[in-house]
């Protein structure tokens, strides 16, 4: 594209400084685990503690249109604990608890200094160089019912509290528009960390039905908002996978439903992304020939479903469909 424009319209573009970039990260850890048993309970607790030391290197112009490198650097430590404890209720009756602090690390492109630049309409995408990790306070209770043979119902509430959460937002900054060779200002959109809760019930089942066959079941509700009320990005609502099975002599084969509700994608622009609800048709298939040699099948978007991306719902964005898909392996083993 670069040598179009040099060629037919006498417009040399140069390096693309703006968009250029580069990441360093390195972390550390330690961890220390101890089990705990009593009489009808065991369980453990833990201590995870990460060092991340990161540095990010960007480039602008200053004044006078000339490439200025700009490093920006970030070093923390996040001490992590953790516990998880089981009790036997009765012989068929399991109750767990859990509660710990989490962290997730933004990936690179989230901490791009760089810029993507649209200048027909003064709009971009960037990173932000000075975004803290994902970090959450996570409590969980479930409550397992062990009826029949390789059957079990069971019903789970959570709750996450994560003072920085990862959303996006927008903001004005001023860049060098290299179709005009000016500065201008130009509305960038990027990732930022908010407060945010997320907070749901979670229930599956599953169970033999006839000779070799059997089903599975399991549907989650989540309610996650931003401290000013907005949605989680990637989190919906209603989410289930309905699931068939049949297992017999080293053949088994599945056939798997899988639906999220919709869900905020991020920003286009300024302007919300969602999408909308989804669901996919996958079949996987197994065949154990000997102890040596395994041969699989898996088939996936069975259904051909359309990816649909809207604004609003009566402004659509953007519809992609990526086809079914088939893979087929052999595992083989001394």
């Amino acid at each position: 594209m670069a040598l179009w424009h040099s060629l037919y319209n006498n417009v040399d573009q140069g390096p693309n400084y703006q968009g250029n970039f580069a990441i360093e990260e390195k972390v550390s850890a330690a961890y220390a685990m101890a089990n705990l048993v009593g009489d009808g309970w065991r369980g453990n607790v833990g201590l995870r503690v990460a060092g991340t030391r990161q540095r990010s290197l960007g480039y602008n112009f200053d004044a006078d249109n000339h490439a200025v490198a700009e490093t920006v650097s970030h070093n923390y430590v996040d001490v992590l604990p953790s516990a998880n404890l089981r009790f036997d209720v009765s012989k068929d009756l399991v109750a767990r608890v859990a509660a710990s602090k989490t962290m997730s690390r933004p990936d690179y492109s989230a901490l791009t200094p760089a810029v993507t630049l649209n200048n027909i309409n003064a709009t971009g995408t960037g990173g932000n160089t000075d975004l803290k990790p994902v970090r959450s306070y996570n409590a969980d209770a479930t409550l397992e019912w062990y009826y029949a043979p390789q059957s079990v119902l069971s019903a789970a509430a959570f709750y996450m509290d994560m003072p920085s959460y990862i959303a996006f937002g927008y903001s004005k900054r001023r860049y060098l528009n290299t179709a005009i060779n000016q500065f201008d200002d130009f509305i960038i959109t990027t990732p930022l960390n908010v407060a945010a809760k997320n907070k749901g019930l979670e229930l599956a089942w599953q169970q033999p039905l006839w000779q070799d066959f059997g089903a599975a079941i399991n549907y989650t509700y989540a309610h996650g908002r931003t401290a000013d009320g907005a949605s989680l990005v990637g989190s919906s609502a209603n989410t289930y996978n309905a699931e068939v099975y049949y297992e017999k002599a080293g053949f088994s084969t599945r056939l798997a439903y899988s639906y999220r509700s919709a869900y905020l994608v991020g920003l286009a622009n300024v302007a919300p992304q969602y999408a909308a609800g989804m669901g996919t048709l996958a079949i996987s298939v197994n065949y154990k020939l000997n102890d040596h040699v395994t041969f699989t099948l898996d088939a996936l978007n069975l259904n051909n479903p359309t990816l649909k991306y809207y604004s609003t719902a009566d402004r659509p964005q953007a519809f992609y469909s990526n086809g079914r898909q088939l893979f087929f392996g052999v595992k083989i083993a001394r």
